[in-house]
């Protein structure tokens, strides 16, 4: 019986292996210093991984274990499709391992699953390599290099984006293998998982894939072979269609769901080029992210440079292969017009533009870096299996262009180079040009060995260096004690009832409601719905880029609308809007406060049939108006909740109220425009005293104590982002007319609601002919049945569903599919058909 592990086969372990025990030994090193890191996870946790990601991979364990809908979920804010959501945070095949841990562990299994994409990074790499090249085990450190490039490295946190990083080099075997013979599956199989895995970050790859069919195709016939290459041009195309088609039953919904999220305009200063500051930029923006060390915290969320550490010997091979006589002239031109592509796509901001879809990125620029290295290191690798004894003269062209280069990135004083990473690096780039000279000339195959251990080295400091934790950012996480601790406390609140929300200003991140599988408002997703969010917006609420906030400094009237019945609060509260529920005290989470909202109503209630008349006479000029015709068209009543104070412009920016009111709270609103940066709007002052500021969650509307009752105030807002607020409005919260209008809504409510997966069921008893209004945002995709009988529903204020009933009881259910979700699969049911044919066909032939 053959060995399993013989010489051959080892060394694709290594290639899978020895990236993982490089990650494990920092970790470990890291444990036997501080403990309990591998145990906490914690620091795992940053940046989007700790705001988001963690949550969904919680959502995806529970979708799992059946118990929440990969199709929708009430806790996307109020509710929403999660065609997109899944296809670009969730897509992995890999997550399906999420089933064999425990919701506590999710952190260490995330951990896991990325050094695991990193192993397969290795792998396919190596495999590429020994297919592109020959086989050698030299390979084996360009496929390390890979592995721990730093894209990888410090985007690990954006671990759904690795998987399109790991199959690259298999989609690219697979570009050589159609063109050299006519092998088609390794190509289409490959690129489909990709767009699986993440449709966004293999648009990008797919822009390669072009650009390295293109070069190939160059390569390997001329110019006025067409008549050669016609077939090869066919079959790619063809291959790349049916690459889309597989991945249609996942791609064709998350598509239709993309056209309905938050897009937010190019910012056109951005594109302008100053072609003058190119020299500057290269040695500041590209040239200097090169280096061992160059991508850490300090530039982690960088909207102008791009993540290029590869190694510092990729640098020196990656120059050599110009200079190799064993390489063609042909081929090194057009690898030279390929680097200049991406050089031109590093500075160019429109095409930089091209490559990530038309939209620039909130932090972490040029995404399709990996390609770029990628790249290079494939050209590294080909100059060192061709090695030839280059003339000293170029060496030391090298030498004095790299030194030059150096100082120039020392004297800048880059805030994200320290001094030590430019020695760090230059030494290694002095070392690897010894081995190259001896390996050159004395061809030793243990000036290889010592290469690779040196790489192995190099890769070790850099990781450790530039692994980025959230104690380098003191960002705190305790995710296990919130879902241990807080999660099985507010489960249990009103169990019996099947249906409330919970949100407030005690959080682990911005979606809680999926870590502990329950329905809240706080959501931050670049798949938010745009109508939702400009909803949201437009009436008072408070949102940030691609976050719909919940804020416990607000009024009462979305909580009671949206069915919020319990408040969670770091604070106690001093008005009478909610009554005190429960006290917590659970380790970090002291002193939290949990209010009943004695207001919330239904998931449905019924709302008069003449609701859209109502809603079209009541113009609105700000969000007050808009509270007060929300209130009027779900209640039918004809009186403002919200009673707005005589206002005076005395200039720009400051005015004069007349706060003619005994409440003891007044409320400030003005428009405001999302900030990506979550910097400070604005600062408000009251008779020239400073009150607050408009800023991250508080914004929309500023609650205040009215220390002004019956007299005149000057109001001045300034210092801020805004460059106008002529529509500040002051007023004050009538909470009478609210409970009036309250208790007409109450009277006829959905009740014993139940949630299975995609499915809701409730009961009704209608006392007259009306609409059922529910706190559902509309959505294409719903099948609503009323007594067991399909029907149809309607927009109601523009945002929520609403469905016409009869008098009498009835019984309603909703059930939810993505839109294209059967045409999808039928798309890819098609290409596999196709393949199958092709496949067939060539086999005869």
């Amino acid at each position: 019986m053959k060995k399993i592990f013989n010489k051959k086969t080892l060394i694709y372990f290594l290639a899978f292996i020895i990236p993982i025990l490089i990650i494990y030994t920092h970790i470990v090193s890291i444990e036997i210093i501080n403990g309990n890191y591998i145990k906490n996870g914690e620091n795992f946790l940053l940046a989007d991984m700790y705001s988001q990601y963690n949550s969904i991979y919680a959502y995806i364990w529970d979708v799992l274990r059946g118990n929440a809908s990969i199709f929708y979920s009430f806790g996307k804010s109020l509710g929403g499709n999660m065609a997109s959501t899944v296809a670009y945070y969730a897509g992995s095949p890999l997550n399906l391992m999420y089933f064999f841990c425990k919701k506590i562990d999710i952190p260490i299994m995330t951990f896991i699953l990325y050094t695991i994409k990193i192993g397969f990074s290795g792998l396919f790499m190596f495999i590429f390599l020994n297919h592109k090249i020959k086989e050698n085990r030299s390979n084996l450190i360009f496929s390390i290099v890979y592995a721990l490039m730093a894209y990888n490295v410090n985007f690990y946190f954006n671990s759904m984006w690795l998987d399109v990083v790991a199959i690259t080099p298999l989609v690219i075997t697979g570009i050589d293998k159609l063109i050299l013979k006519r092998q088609i599956l390794l190509y289409t199989i490959s690129l489909s998982i990709a767009i699986i895995s993440n449709f966004y970050i293999s648009y990008m790859l797919c822009i390669f894939c072009l650009l390295y069919f293109i070069y190939q195709l160059f390569i390997e016939y001329k110019i006025r072979e067409f008549h050669k290459y016609k077939y090869i041009i066919f079959r790619f195309v063809l291959c790349s269609l049916l690459a889309c088609g597989l991945a249609m039953i996942c791609l064709l919904p998350a598509l239709f769901n993309l056209s309905e999220v938050i897009r937010f305009p190019v910012d056109k200063t951005i594109l302008k080029v100053n072609i003058n500051m190119w020299p500057k930029q290269f040695i500041n923006n590209i040239f200097s992210k090169l280096y061992i060390v160059s991508h850490n915290a300090s530039s982690i969320l960088s909207r102008i440079r791009p993540n290029l550490y590869s190694s510092m010997l990729v640098i020196i091979l990656t120059y050599l292969y110009f200079f190799n006589k064993k390489i063609k002239l042909k081929e090194k031109i057009l690898s030279a017009l390929v680097l200049f592509f991406y050089l031109l796509s590093f500075m160019l901001p429109h095409l930089n533009l091209f490559w990530q879809a038309g939209s620039f990125p909130n932090g972490y620029v040029c995404r399709y870096s990996f390609t770029f290295c990628f790249f290079i290191i494939f050209l590294a690798a080909k100059a060192f299996i061709n090695l030839d004894k280059i003339k000293i003269k170029y060496l030391i062209l090298f030498i004095i262009v790299y030194g030059l280069l150096s100082f120039k990135v020392w004297k800048q004083n880059l805030i994200f180079m320290n001094p030590n990473s430019i020695i760090i690096s230059s030494t290694f780039v002095v070392i690897y040009l010894i081995f190259l000279l001896l390996i050159m000339y004395r061809n030793k195959k243990i000036f290889i060995t010592l290469t690779i251990i040196t790489v192995i080295i190099e890769l070790f400091i850099n990781f450790k260096l530039c692994f980025i934790t959230n104690d380098d950012i003191n960002v705190t996480s305790n995710y296990r004690k919130y879902y241990s601790k807080i999660c099985s406390v507010i489960n249990n609140y009103d169990s019996d009832t099947g249906f409330y929300r919970i949100d407030g200003d005690v959080q682990y991140n911005y979606l809680d409601s999926w870590i502990c599988n329950n329905y809240g408002i706080t959501s931050s997703l670049s798949t938010n719905s745009r109508r939702l969010y400009e909803f949201w917006k437009n009436n008072g609420g408070s949102i940030t880029y691609t976050t719909i906030n919940y804020d416990t400094n607000k009024l009462p009237i979305f909580d009671a609308i949206t069915g919020v019945k319990y408040i969670k609060s770091n604070n106690k509260f001093e008005d009478t809007y909610y009554q005190l529920y429960d006290k917590l005290s659970i380790d970090l989470f002291s002193n939290q406060y949990i209010y009943e909202n004695p207001y919330a109503l239904s998931l449905g209630f019924t709302i008069p049939n003449d609701y859209e008349s109502i809603y079209k006479r009541n113009k609105v000029k700000s969000s007050v108006d808009s509270l007060n015709r929300l209130m009027k068209t779900l209640s039918g009543n004809n009186e403002n909740v919200l009673i707005k104070f005589k206002k005076e412009v005395i200039e720009e920016n400051k005015f004069k109220f007349h706060i003619n009111s005994n409440s003891d709270y007044i409320y400030l609103s003005f428009d405001y425009i999302p900030s990506i940066n979550w910097k400070l709007y604005d600062n408000i002052y009251i008779n020239d005293e400073y009150v607050g500021s408009s800023e991250s969650y508080n914004v929309g509307s500023i609650k205040l104590k009215n220390k002004y009752k019956n007299s005149d105030i000057e109001v001045r807002v300034g210092n801020g982002t805004s460059s106008s607020n002529n529509d500040l409005e002051i007023y004050y919260f009538d909470l009478n007319a609210f409970k009036k209008d309250i208790n007409k809504m109450k009277k006829n409510q959905l009740i014993n609601i139940n949630v299975d997966s995609n499915k809701l069921t409730g009961d009704i008893n209608v006392n007259t002919n009306s609409i059922l209004f529910t706190s559902i945002p509309y959505e294409k995709g719903w099948k609503i049945y009323v007594d067991n009988k399909k029907t149809n529903y309607e927009k109601v204020v523009d945002e929520f569903i609403g469905i016409r009933l009869t008098k009498g009881k009835h019984k309603i259910k909703l059930i939810y599919y993505p839109p294209y979700l059967k045409i999808g699969a039928l798309v890819t049911f098609v290409s596999i058909v196709i393949i199958c044919i092709y496949l067939k066909f060539q086999i005869k032939k």
